[in-house]
């Protein structure tokens, strides 16, 4: 009888595993713009694989502090775009790194990508997304 239990327990654990699927976490980060005159924010976007897209919220950044926004999980299957939107008001003095994006999935980290403005970019400029398939 044990022999049976100890079975029947194995067979649980695994089907548990077999029905977890893939989850996409990660962060997006704003950087300090190490310029007296560098400030503004940026707000972050998911587009999800079935074509919806999430606003996840504005990012904040000056000369001396930055922040970070969090997002997943998500479960989809398909291809996913990770943005940010320069919002109006930000100032840039010269070409800058904006904010970045990491992408983890199951919490490895599979991407990290930056985003850059030219100097004076105008409001709702969008800098090159990052893309992912899960």
């Amino acid at each position: 009888m044990e022999g049976t239990l100890a079975t029947r327990s194995k067979r649980v654990g695994r089907m548990k595993q077999s029905k977890e699927s893939n989850q996409i976490t990660g962060v997006f980060v704003t950087h300090p713009s190490l310029s007296n005159t560098g400030k503004g924010s940026v707000t972050a976007f998911v587009q999800m694989p079935d074509g919806t897209t999430q606003v996840l919220g504005s990012l904040p950044f000056s000369s001396s502090s930055g922040s970070s926004l969090a997002y997943g999980p998500f479960h989809q299957k398909g291809n996913y775009v990770f943005k940010v939107s320069v919002d109006e008001g930000s100032v840039f003095p010269s070409h800058s790194k904006v904010g970045s994006v990491e992408i983890n999935v199951n919490g490895s980290t599979v991407e990290s990508r930056d985003f850059f403005a030219p100097a004076h970019a105008s409001g709702r400029y969008e800098p090159v997304p990052c893309e992912y398939a899960l």
